[in-house]
Parts: C-alpha cells; structure tokens; sequence
C-alpha cells in the first residue's frame, strides 16, 4: 500500500529529495566510471595491450560509443527501478547495490590505466 498520498507534505518532500539525490549520485559516479575512467582504460587496452592495427581506433571509438549508450540506458531504467523500490521501501539497499556495482567496475578501469601507465 502506498502512504505517499496522506503522508504530509513535508515527509513526501523529504523522500523525493533523498529519491532524487541518489539518483543523481548514481548518474554523477556513473559518467566519472564509464566516461573518463574507462575510456581512458579502452585507450590503454586498444593502444598499449594489443598490437597495433589500423583498426584499433574503430574498435576504440565503437567501444567508447557503445559504453556511452549503455550509460544512457542504465540512467533511463534507473529512476523506475528506484522508485520501485522507493515504494516497496527497499530503495537504498537498491541504490547501495547499484552504486558498489558502478564502484567496483570503475576501479577494475582504473586498474587497467593505471597498469598501462606503469607499462606492464
């Protein structure tokens, strides 16, 4: 059953913010893994660890592309997903879930930078 109708207005204002601030904290660690972490770690993979080919830059910019639109899909089924929770009230444990996920592929890229820099 669903309260958020007779809660009053301050508590629904209260749950939409928090809604809202971790869906965008979500967004914020998902653009830094996916758009900056990871494309850097794409280059180091496609440039350093594999032999040079004419047809490593297609399969960089193509990688590149395609992470950006599966982060545009994941934001897009983000906010139902939350606000499903949200109203199970399971939210943040969802949210936790998402965001250990999003750190933890973050700092696998991270590593492969940081590996490629080294010269491993």
């Amino acid at each position: 059953m669903n309260h958020s109708e007779t809660a009053p207005l301050s508590r629904r204002i209260a749950r939409e913010l928090g809604f809202y601030g971790m869906y965008f904290s979500l967004i914020i660690v998902g653009l830094i893994s996916v758009l900056i972490i990871w494309r850097q770690a794409l280059q180091v993979i496609f440039y350093q660890w594999i032999a040079f080919a004419w047809t490593n830059r297609s399969y960089y910019v193509f990688s590149v592309v395609a992470g950006a639109f599966a982060l545009v899909a994941a934001i897009l089924l983000a906010d139902p997903w939350l606000r499903d929770g949200m109203r199970r009230g399971i939210a943040v444990r969802r949210f936790w879930r998402a965001l250990l996920g999003l750190l933890a592929f973050g700092a696998v890229g991270y590593l492969i930078m940081v590996s490629g820099n080294i010269g491993w």
